[in-house]
């Protein structure tokens, strides 16, 4: 006799917070980029996410937003754009 265990995932809120201060500049920047991508990968559809960067003050790069294949392209796209030291208003909004 077998049983099988149905066991749902719950659904996952992330809010990514990245450095972008000067100090951030080139590889360290990368890397960062790199780990938001890495857990951008592991989210699933239904799940939210949210992107925040900071230097001199915080800005909230895309709103909360739920995942899908779309909006995971619009949120690749945003990361990728994320430049050290600038201060800019992307206006994203997924």
């Amino acid at each position: 006799m077998s049983i099988a265990l149905a066991v749902s995932r719950a659904e996952q809120w992330v809010f990514l917070c990245l450095d972008k201060s000067g100090s951030m500049s080139g590889a360290r920047l990368e890397a960062a980029k790199q780990g938001a991508i890495k857990i951008l990968e592991t989210l699933q559809d239904g799940d939210m996410l949210c992107i925040f960067t900071f230097n001199q003050g915080v800005q909230q790069v895309v709103e909360t937003v739920e995942i899908n294949r779309l909006s995971k392209i619009a949120l690749l796209l945003a990361i990728a754009s994320i430049e050290a030291g600038e201060v800019v208003d992307l206006g994203l909004s997924c």
